[in-house]
């Protein structure tokens, strides 16, 4: 018997809640600047819900990993040093990639990097955490978000829609299944003091 902290995750009302925060900082923008990193990040939070990337995966990627016709996105450098495809099917993401490459390709400068801040440079997985806590603050999220909750928060949904723990698996790219289970427990809410039980 193993013990096996939950972690925290996210509800589907509250990310949506997130992308809303960020979706208003599109129509409030004052400055092209303001704006560009509001769509950006409007792209980014959908990403994170529509195929459960790691931070340092969604800072990786460049222009050419995206597929759109296909519906997958290539995975660069992923956790264990090697490429892999992820397929994203929402066609919200699709739209608001699009809308993000719309802006990106006004910027001077700016390199292979998919996502980068307004003056060209790669976003980095620290910046999207600080975004990430301003929009929880801003959405009355009392749970501390930072971007791998998104990542439990899509492969806890997916196993719950699915119940299918090795689809779960290959959707997370676990090496060992005994990774995934965790998503179980989540679901199940078999929790004790904080802690949840499991035959790992």
């Amino acid at each position: 018997m193993k013990q096996q902290r939950i972690p925290t995750v996210l509800t589907r009302e509250e990310v949506e809640d997130l992308i809303a925060t960020a979706q208003r900082d599109i129509q409030t923008s004052q400055s092209e600047h303001q704006r560009f990193n509001a769509v950006r990040n409007v792209a980014i939070l959908r990403l994170f819900w529509s195929s459960g990337l790691r931070v340092q995966e969604i800072c990786n990627l460049n222009v050419d990993c995206i597929f759109p016709e296909e519906r997958r996105i290539k995975v660069r450098k992923g956790k264990f040093g090697n490429n892999d495809y992820q397929r994203v099917q929402r066609s919200e993401t699709w739209e608001a990639l699009e809308k993000y490459l719309s802006l990106r390709g006004n910027i001077l400068g700016k390199g292979k990097a998919l996502f980068i801040s307004f003056y060209g440079q790669r976003i980095l997985a620290r910046q999207i955490g600080r975004y990430l806590k301003d929009y929880a603050r801003r959405a009355g999220i009392r749970k501390n978000v930072f971007p791998h909750v998104l990542r439990h928060s899509f492969l806890s949904e997916f196993y719950k829609v699915t119940n299918d723990l090795l689809a779960t698996q290959r959707v997370a790219r676990h090496k060992s299944i005994e990774s995934t289970r965790i998503y179980i427990h989540i679901n199940d809410k078999v929790v004790v003091d904080g802690l949840v039980k499991a035959n790992l």
